[in-house]
């Protein structure tokens, strides 16, 4: 097996970073609706600390 470039480990890194932030927003989508269903809308404005900052994470990857 041969060795990875620096290339390849960054869209490797970025393929999980992808499937975690789909993750991430799924939990965020299901706090949310349970905060709207429990009277408390004003928590489910915006996004979570994981999806902000795993989006960062793709963004410096990306060279962004």
């Amino acid at each position: 097996m041969s060795k990875m470039n620096d290339k390849e480990k960054i869209e490797k890194a970025l393929g999980l970073l992808n499937e975690l932030i789909e993750l991430a927003e799924l939990k965020d989508e299901e706090y949310k609706s349970k905060a709207v269903s429990a009277g408390k809308g004003d928590r489910a404005v915006g996004e979570s600390f994981d999806v902000f900052y795993l989006r960062m994470v793709r963004s410096i990857l990306n060279g962004e």
